[in-house]
């Protein structure tokens, strides 16, 4: 299930934390769409699901990481990405 999520940023002050957090929803999505699809299938590969599942778990601790990074920093701006 996607949600929409406000983040509080500054691009000028933070540009490639913004580029980091915005691969880092892209990558997630893109896991979560493919776990999904793999799921699914007649033969489902248990290691290669197990590893999909561990990398998008890694990537929502490193989203949750900059989100807090930022929101302790109290930077000024609204980035709108589609996580969780």
């Amino acid at each position: 299930m996607s949600a929409t999520v406000t983040m509080r940023f500054d691009r000028d002050r933070w540009p490639a934390i913004v580029r980091r957090y915005e691969r880092l929803i892209q990558t997630h999505r893109q896991l979560e769409d493919r776990i999904g699809r793999e799921s699914v299938g007649p033969a489902v590969n248990a290691f290669a699901m197990q590893e999909m599942k561990r990398r998008k778990l890694r990537t929502k601790d490193s989203i949750a990481a900059i989100e807090r990074l930022i929101d302790q920093a109290g930077s000024e701006g609204v980035l709108k990405a589609r996580t969780l």
